[in-house]
């Protein structure tokens, strides 16, 4: 008994280390990736969800009311796409370290809503993507 819970504190213990050293990784290697920050609000009237992709790669699900950090390792020239009835572009510039806040809607089509990428300023993306976060479920 007693040899089981040394075990086991041991292991708590290695996990605890394992996982303080990852967190101290990914703030002090931050600067080697870009960031990008997706959001979506819930506007509660365009609820079709749609993908988004990464130069061909799906890196996240976009529906309403949902927000997503994405690292990227990979920095220069990148397509951000988007398909509904029809497929919107969005072509960034990533640099290392920086932050890029994109916001995702939806606009109204011939047929059905057309997905929306927009590059928004770091002051005013850092404020929507917290109040989007906030109110998403988990």
């Amino acid at each position: 008994m007693k040899k089981t819970i040394l075990i086991s504190l041991s292991l708590l213990l290695f996990s605890c280390s394992v996982l303080k050293a990852q967190e101290n990784n990914s703030t002090t290697n931050d600067n080697n990736y870009a960031t990008l920050y997706l959001y979506r609000f819930n506007n509660g009237v365009a609820i079709q969800p749609y993908g988004v992709k990464l130069n061909d790669s799906l890196i996240c699900y976009m529906e309403a009311g949902t927000a997503f950090e994405v690292k990227i390792a990979k920095t220069g020239k990148v397509l951000l796409t988007a398909k509904t009835e029809t497929t919107r572009k969005l072509e960034l510039n990533l640099k290392p370290g920086e932050k890029y806040y994109i916001l995702c809607s939806l606009d109204l089509g011939f047929i059905q809503y057309n997905a929306n990428l927009k590059l928004v300023s770091k002051e005013k993306g850092e404020k929507q993507y917290a109040e989007v976060k906030a109110k998403q479920k988990n």
